[in-house]
């Protein structure tokens, strides 16, 4: 899948050859390093002790257990932004306490799944930027308001954003089901996401699309959303999701 998505079927780069640069690896190795030693009050002090406690407490719900500390910005996301955060902790959970982890270790842990949707953009852009691959890497990967935000600061947001890339991906490769299934995550990770439907909506009713179709697509994401904001709907969720 990953060779497909880099080359055609003559063995022609579809990125320009962007993922062979060096200058790439090097700018995703300062923001592993950067994310492994830096990090924010909000991370430190909220993000990490919610996910945390949501692992070493076998699964318990971290939103009614903060709400009721009156901690209401602990982590201000959904349920599948939990768990894709999560999910290396859960991992390193099965070794070790990871409540007892070193910092740096539970830095780089969290940062994981950030490296994987800032990857996702990265070659997505490359695949429709079909020009000088170092361009893509300088205004994109090097770009000093989105290194700040994901690898100083520590906020979420490259994680709905990547999703949203993908949903777009499979959108105009004219998989509108897995667009659709895709998109409903990346509402599912942040709310907010959900500004976006109108615009997919209008770009198949303009394709000439039947309203049967623009109804499908609406649904799967809808229903995909639905889904995972389920789990956790006791008291105390609504409040980090709205």
């Amino acid at each position: 899948m990953t060779l497909k998505f880099l080359y055609n079927k003559f063995g022609e780069s579809k990125t320009n050859g962007a993922h062979q640069s060096r200058l790439l690896w090097i700018g995703f190795g300062l923001k592993i390093i950067i994310g492994t030693v830096v990090a924010s009050g909000f991370l430190l002090d909220l993000f990490i002790p919610f996910v945390e406690y949501f692992v070493a407490s076998n699964y318990s719900n971290p939103y009614k257990f903060f709400a009721e500390k009156n901690l209401h910005n602990a982590f201000p996301y959904p349920p599948l932004m939990l768990y894709l955060v999560s999910a290396p902790f859960a991992i390193l959970n099965l070794f070790f306490d990871i409540t007892n982890l070193p910092i740096a270790v539970k830095l780089l842990s969290f940062r994981t799944v950030l490296i994987f949707f800032d990857f996702a953009i990265f070659f997505t852009l490359a695949r429709w930027l079909r020009g000088d691959p170092k361009e893509v890497i300088r205004f994109y990967l090097f770009s000093p308001v989105l290194f700040f935000v994901s690898y100083v600061h520590g906020q979420l947001d490259i994680i709905p954003l990547g999703m949203l890339f993908i949903s777009l991906y499979f959108f105009f490769k004219n998989k509108p089901i897995f667009s659709a299934l895709v998109l409903g995550c990346a509402i599912a990770c942040k709310t907010n996401m959900i500004l976006v439907v109108p615009f997919f909506l209008f770009s198949l009713y303009k394709k000439g699309r039947p309203i049967g179709e623009i109804a499908t697509f609406l649904s799967n994401s809808l229903l995909t959303f639905v889904f995972w904001m389920l789990p956790f709907k006791q008291q105390g969720f609504l409040r980090y999701c709205f």
